[in-house]
């Protein structure tokens, strides 16, 4: 089993990420290459995507509710939770709430992916303002933002997924304004600024757009082509971008090449995600995630939770030594997980001394489950392990 990240905090040398697959908070240590597991939600038994983000403030994390059903500061010093709910609001009570949470002094701005409405927390009160004005009343289950954004002055960008607006939101006001930018075909996915201009990432087809800014609505806009492997429209294109250096570096979906985009000539290069996909393109996301740490870019391998970096000058990404889910003991010996993985592993104790990883753990618990099992039932024995997996 992996443990791999969409999002991650970083602060000095520690990045903190909340588990896609499962219920936990780790902390990486990038000096010593080193992964730590921190705590879990008490509140939730494991359950897949259920932290959206999480930023730092104070000695704290706090996290945005993806599956989850509330806001959640954790303390890191007292390994305490605080739980906030989330206000049901026509469809929100869904899978995809919220994709990004932004620090501003002491509020934490929550943006809807499907949730419909903008959420401000202030952290001193404890108190949640919602701004949802500028949705539609019969809004179900709609893809509004995913977690790229910009901030200009005291104005949230957000590139809308699912059509050529942007939308700014005022975090003083809590005003909504809309731009159209780009051609009426376009939807997108992120958005990065180098500081003179937005670069506006495809959501669905392979098309960057380059623009000009709120003050006036110039554009260009560059196809990503990649002459090895033509471009194949599927049901997403790309994900998360970021600005790494001089590039705009763009992460795909499916088996789509990694972009990156000179920022200072607006030249285009592709690299091939095929060491990572290997004919799989089945998978939504072969790169989870990523962030930025010294001005490099790592990013997590969906398929085996191991950490790259990208070499801009090589184009091509490096692995550092680093998997995070050998922190698996560790997480599986906590105490409050440990009544739901017995009912689903069927363990009755997890020595703390074992070095099994999980996938062999789990395996193991599988075959000692159907040792009295019919022969017909041992054959089934490969659909048994695909399904505990």
């Amino acid at each position: 089993m992996v443990n791999t990240f969409e999002n991650a905090c970083v602060i000095d040398n520690r990045v903190y990420f909340f588990s896609y697959e499962m219920n936990g908070l780790f902390e990486i240590d990038l000096k010593e290459k080193r992964c730590n597991y921190i705590g879990t939600l008490k509140k939730y038994n494991s359950r897949i995507r259920l932290i959206g983000d999480l930023i730092y403030s104070d000695g704290k994390i706090i996290m945005a509710p993806m599956s989850a059903d509330d806001f959640v500061i954790y303390d890191l010093k007292d390994k305490t939770e605080k739980y906030i709910p989330v206000q049901k609001i026509n469809s929100s009570e869904n899978s995809c709430k919220f994709f990004t949470a932004i620090l501003r002094g002491t509020d934490v701005f929550f943006i809807g992916h499907w949730y419909p409405g903008i959420v401000k927390l202030d952290l001193t009160s404890g108190t949640a303002a919602y701004y949802n004005d500028w949705c539609k009343k019969d809004d179900t289950e709609h893809d509004f933002f995913r977690h790229d954004y910009c901030i200009q002055d005291e104005k949230i960008i957000l590139p809308c997924c699912d059509s050529n607006k942007v939308m700014t939101f005022d975090m003083k006001d809590g005003k909504t304004q809309f731009y159209e930018v780009g051609a009426k075909e376009r939807k997108y996915a992120g958005i990065v600024y180098d500081g003179k201009s937005y670069w506006l990432t495809p959501r669905f087809d392979n098309v960057v757009v380059k623009w000009g800014g709120l003050t006036g609505n110039e554009y260009t806009e560059i196809e990503i082509e990649d002459e090895e492997k033509p471009f194949v429209r599927r049901e997403l294109s790309y994900g998360q971008s970021f600005l790494v250096n001089d590039y705009v570096v763009i992460l795909p979906l499916y088996d789509n090449p990694v972009c990156m985009i000179d920022t200072k000539t607006d030249a285009l290069k592709t690299i091939s995600s095929e060491w990572i996909v290997k004919n799989n393109n089945l998978i939504i996301a072969p790169i989870r995630g990523g962030f930025v740490y010294e001005d490099k870019l790592y990013v997590s391998n969906s398929y085996d939770s191991s950490i790259y970096v990208l070499d801009i000058h090589e184009s091509r990404f490096k692995g550092i030594g680093l998997n995070t889910s050998t922190i698996y003991k560790d997480f599986l010996s906590n105490k409050y997980l440990y009544k739901d993985l017995k009912f689903h592993l069927g363990y009755e104790s997890i020595a703390e001394s074992t070095e099994q990883d999980l996938q062999t753990l789990i395996m193991s618990c599988v075959f000692d489950s159907i040792r009295n099992d019919s022969e017909a039932a041992k054959e089934k024995i490969g659909d048994k392990v695909y399904r505990q997996l």
